[in-house]
């Protein structure tokens, strides 16, 4: 492979101190060190995280929100603070909301289902409506909008990548129309890690007009401005790719979008009032987070934050492109 990269050897991250944190990279596979490269796919967790989970299942698990008992009151605290963290992590702005899922795809699902779920005259898409993805979308940012568009009657469009596997303002800019009131692009396309012009893209939809959706799974553990600083109505991400465990992600929005979309589940603790003929929804983030939700799970995914905040972002991100271009070099 050649000398590794400078910054590989500079001291820019304390690469063993990190190692050890994860004990699954102690094992040998085939009688070799387990070398992992399947980060894209599945992060491991560190001890932080795995100790953070343990913690509260051993002294904090019970229903959150409906119970009177302390240990009710410690779980809904720990939860909701998971989602404070969470909050900062992302740089949400007052006029944001977060509400936990099971990841980046059923976070997806939320926003491209529920813009059509409310029916005629009620759904945010409607017939002759557009919706636009780009070429370089992971299946959970294409195929719930190609069932958005069957189901609601919209057009679907697809922003092309050149022959180099990227997209450009340029072609976007004829693509929108009075009718594009969707468009929903990755911020790192998984199958090559392309990083396209996001930001750039994100403010052109939004000021035609259309809602703003950023599938944020590969980037936001190390990657990623602010959420306030982009023309984002929705951003979703996972867990299981930035330390976390898995079935964990979220949900991130502004409030007004957010409360657009018709919930998907429906149950406890997303009602204030039911009748049998009738119920009332509460308020946001509650209305959009039905059924008893994965406590330990968000604890899990703050520790994850906060593992990453210790580190910081950029410095992982720069060791990652030192390995990158080591690679790249090597090949």
């Amino acid at each position: 492979m050649g000398k590794p990269h400078p910054l590989l050897h500079t001291g820019g991250l304390p690469v063993q101190a990190l190692r050890a944190q994860f004990p699954v990279l102690a094992q040998r596979i085939h009688g070799q060190p387990l070398a992992y490269l399947d980060n894209a796919a599945t992060t491991q967790m560190p001890l932080a995280v795995q100790e953070a989970m343990q913690r509260f299942e051993r002294h904090d698990r019970a229903n959150i929100h409906r119970g009177v008992h302390t240990l009710s009151q410690r779980a809904t605290d720990a939860f909701e603070e998971a989602r404070a963290t969470l909050k900062r992590f992302i740089g949400a702005g007052t006029q944001h909301e977060l509400v936990f899922t099971s990841g980046t795809t059923e976070a997806l699902n939320l926003v491209a289902q529920g813009l059509w779920a409310a029916g005629p005259g009620k759904a945010w898409l409607r017939p002759g409506d557009r919706i636009i993805v780009s070429g370089l979308e992971h299946h959970a940012n294409l195929v719930p909008w190609q069932q958005a568009a069957r189901m609601s009657g919209a057009e679907l469009v697809v922003l092309q990548p050149d022959a180099q596997g990227r997209v450009h303002e340029a072609d976007l800019a004829p693509l929108l129309t009075p009718n594009t009131r969707v468009l929903a692009l990755t911020a790192c396309a998984n199958a090559t890690g392309e990083r396209p012009p996001y930001e750039a893209l994100l403010a052109m939809a939004r000021a035609a007009g259309a809602l703003t959706v950023l599938d944020a799974a590969q980037a936001v553990g190390h990657a990623m401005p602010a959420l306030a600083e982009l023309e984002a109505d929705f951003m979703a991400f996972s867990g299981h790719k930035m330390y976390g465990p898995m079935g964990t992600g979220a949900l991130a929005g502004r409030r007004e979008a957010l409360e657009r979309l018709y919930p998907l589940r429906l149950g406890g603790d997303m009602v204030e009032w039911v009748s049998y003929t009738a119920a009332g929804y509460a308020a946001l983030p509650a209305r959009l987070e039905g059924g008893t939700p994965n406590v330990a799970g968000a604890v899990g995914l703050a520790a994850a934050a906060r593992f990453i905040d210790g580190i910081g972002r950029e410095a992982i991100d720069l060791h990652v492109q030192a390995l990158r271009a080591q690679a790249l070099a090597g090949l």
